[in-house]
């Protein structure tokens, strides 16, 4: 059964098993197993690279979001203020005035 280079640098080459590879084809074996490792190595860092400026422009997303809802909370704090200021100023205008809605009625 033909073995690759990289099986055959895998177990130990001084076996009598079998065809014995020579120490030059244990050497490509290794050399290929190391190719591969640096292959695998930049695979995982393009992944990483990628995840790294999804949850980059996620949290920038994210932050303008906050920055949009921290100012429409001001922007309503402000309404709620001058609301108020109004109804006291109508308050101090007529005493008598009453504060809330109109009573309601029956209809006939």
């Amino acid at each position: 059964m033909a073995k690759t280079l990289r099986q055959e640098s895998r177990r130990p080459w001084f076996t009598t098993t079998g065809e014995t590879p020579t120490p030059k084809q244990v050497q490509l074996g290794c050399l290929l197993r190391i190719a591969d490792a640096a292959e695998l190595m930049a695979k995982n860092h393009a992944d990483l690279v990628r995840e790294h400026d999804y949850h980059k422009r996620h949290y920038a997303n994210e932050q303008a979001i906050s920055r949009h809802q921290a100012r429409r909370i001001a922007a309503l704090r402000g309404v709620i203020t001058k609301m108020n200021k109004r109804n006291f100023a109508r308050i101090l205008a007529n005493p008598n005035r009453p504060t809330g809605p109109p009573p309601l009625t029956k209809r006939q």
